[in-house]
């Protein structure tokens, strides 16, 4: 089995997982977002078993501007399969979003703006009004020196979305996400980041 063909398998397993939902809007709410913010509202995913699935792999960053890992993207029916590996954090939970900007400039990743919120929803799948679009479960990292491999099945999602205009970033947190505590599920400092960007870079 091929590395994306696991993804796949085990997105569509986490797609069974409430708390992995993302995008629950109803599709007025979404339009009204994305002609506010310029970003398209919906995707067409390709019938499964095509190739014109848009995929990507994109670099994560620590503070330090090092290399620590890789987030693995790809478009699958009805969201996008998201595949984080990493190496070299801090055991424990560590708060895991997509933020607005696709510019990952250590130490503070300041630079990725805020939480990618379209809808203008609040922080969290505990919090009311909420989740924003880009918030993810918590990684979870083992100790030992393994690698951290975590997928995640980000629904109403799309790769070519998250690529369009500054592009989108995501960011490892230092601390667990609380799921309610606004606006970033009290999670503390930004950590580590991969910029998801167009084709061309921008």
């Amino acid at each position: 089995m091929t590395r994306t063909q696991s993804l796949v398998a085990a997105g569509l397993l986490l797609a069974l997982i409430p708390a992995c939902a993302q995008g629950q809007d109803d599709e007025a709410e979404r339009a009204d977002a994305g002609a506010e913010t310029g970003r398209a509202t919906e995707f067409e995913a390709a019938p499964a078993g095509t190739s014109s699935r848009a995929a990507d792999t994109v670099e994560i960053v620590g503070g330090d501007g090092e290399v620590i890992g890789q987030v693995e993207l790809l478009d699958g029916s009805g969201g996008l399969l998201i595949e984080v590996r990493v190496e070299g954090l801090e055991p424990g939970l560590h708060g895991l979003h997509i933020h607005e900007t696709g510019r990952c400039e250590p130490p503070d990743f300041a630079s990725a703006g805020g939480h990618w919120a379209p809808d203008g929803n609040a922080h969290g799948y505990l919090a009311e009004g909420g989740p924003h679009a880009g918030d993810l479960p918590n990684l979870s990292v083992a100790a030992g020196p393994a690698a951290t491999v975590q997928h995640v099945f980000a629904r109403g999602l799309s790769l070519g979305w998250l690529r369009e205009g500054d592009g989108s970033a995501l960011l490892i947190h230092a601390g667990e996400d609380d799921y309610r505590s606004q606006p970033a599920g009290a999670a503390g400092a930004r950590i580590a980041c991969a910029a998801i960007t167009g084709a061309d870079g921008t």
